[in-house]
């Protein structure tokens, strides 16, 4: 062989394991960035699901939250209908009774009323049951009458307070509301 064949092996051989030293550099380090590369897929898919499942959760509660709060609304439209219904109802049988349970039901709301100084008013239709009663259980009749569904006002001087039923009911309906 002759010294031109040894060099150029020589230089080929030289070229050849640096040729194989830079693969292997290349190699490995395609091997980190395909390393780095699935570590931060890995993190940013781990990422990505946890907060899937975050707003996810946000959804689900808050969809829980209204529909708790449709529960509650349709709850207290049935109790308001409830409520009104035995409201009517009571009213119904207030202004129902037969004379001789009216006559005791005025006289029972008479009875923590003072007797002197007020005048108890009632209605034209109920000055024929209730007049003699209220009388004869010491309280003045009013000469006046008023529009009124069952029940009496109790006058002193300016002063008027309303026992009708309508009004009574008015006012209990608004505390079993609350």
């Amino acid at each position: 062989m002759n010294d031109g064949t040894i060099i150029t092996d020589k230089i080929i051989s030289a070229a050849k394991a640096e040729a194989d030293e830079i693969m292997e550099k290349a190699n490995k380090s395609a091997d980190e960035i395909i390393k780095k590369a699935e570590k931060t897929a890995l993190s940013l898919t781990e990422k990505a699901k946890a907060d899937a499942e975050a707003e996810t959760e946000k959804i689900r509660s808050k969809e829980l939250s209204s529909a708790h709060m449709a529960a509650k609304k349709k709850a207290l439209t049935e109790k308001q209908t409830i409520i009104d219904g035995i409201i009517a109802e009571a009213y119904k049988r207030l202004t129902h009774l037969p004379d001789e349970e009216y006559e005791k039901a005025v006289l029972s709301m008479l009875k923590d009323i003072p007797k002197e100084g007020n005048e108890i008013i009632v209605s034209q239709k109920d000055n024929p049951v209730l007049g003699d009663t209220i009388k004869s259980a010491g309280y003045t009749l009013a000469e006046e009458t008023r529009d009124l569904d069952g029940g009496f006002i109790v006058k002193n001087g300016d002063i008027e307070l309303n026992f009708s039923f309508g009004s009574i009911l008015s006012v209990e309906q608004e505390e079993i509301r609350q």
